[in-house]
């Protein structure tokens, strides 16, 4: 006897929405706005932290899901770290301790288009969360 899959074609799907209509800017030409947790610093966030935000900076558009994907999956945070890639680099899991995620990212971007090739995607990818990151690290100008 073969079994057939049933589907629910009542039930709701979600798929992420194209990039392309994402970061458009709404129609009177404000950027959306991320409402992010009070004092988040992206030189002093934690990889949990930073999960939380990738979240955040989805839902308003400025990251497409492959970027989200790449913000969100953090090592870190999975509960065997220790034994895997800790036991390899020699490094222990604090997914709660602050570090410098503009600088990491940074770092990443350079590896990426060293071995990859500027114009990869992963590495084209890389570079818009490295430009997202120095935005938020910039300084905004309150207009009077």
């Amino acid at each position: 006897m073969k079994l057939e899959p049933k589907f629910n074609r009542k039930a709701p799907t979600i798929t992420p929405i194209l990039a392309k209509t994402k970061r458009k800017r709404s129609s009177n030409g404000h950027v959306p706005v991320v409402d992010l947790p009070l004092g988040f610093d992206i030189r002093n966030a934690s990889p949990r932290h930073l999960a939380e935000a990738s979240m955040d900076f989805y839902v308003a558009g400025l990251l497409d899901w492959e970027e989200y994907a790449m913000l969100a999956f953090q090592p870190e945070l999975h509960p065997d770290f220790d034994r895997t890639i800790g036991a390899l680099t020699g490094c222990r899991a604090a997914p709660d301790q602050g570090r410098d995620c503009l600088a990491e990212w940074e770092e990443r971007l350079a590896f990426e288009q060293k071995y990859r090739g500027e114009r990869d995607e992963t590495a084209m990818r890389t570079l818009h969360i490295v430009t997202l990151f120095q935005r938020l690290d910039t300084p905004s100008r309150m207009v009077a």
